[in-house]
């Protein structure tokens, strides 16, 4: 349980980032594409698992245009 609080955690800051013009460090502020493009250099260093699922799901929940209430039911579709 405490993975899944995390991870809501995790991709609500991510999403509202986006959404209030936060900015990094160096000025850039964080949009879709900034996300996307951090994503694919974080998953490069991942191997193994279900990691493409993984990212779709959390590229899917901190781009969308509107915030999703919870994590899990997307994440129920991968569910084998």
């Amino acid at each position: 349980m405490e993975d899944a609080a995390t991870a809501e955690i995790c991709r609500a800051q991510v999403w509202q980032w986006g959404k209030h013009d936060v900015r990094l460090d160096d000025g850039r502020p964080i949009t879709p594409a900034i996300i996307r493009y951090i994503i694919g250099q974080e998953t490069a260093k991942l191997s193994g698992g279900r990691i493409a699922e993984a990212v779709a799901i959390f590229e899917r929940m901190t781009t969308g245009a509107d915030f999703a209430e919870f994590l899990t039911p997307l994440a129920y579709d991968y569910i084998d």
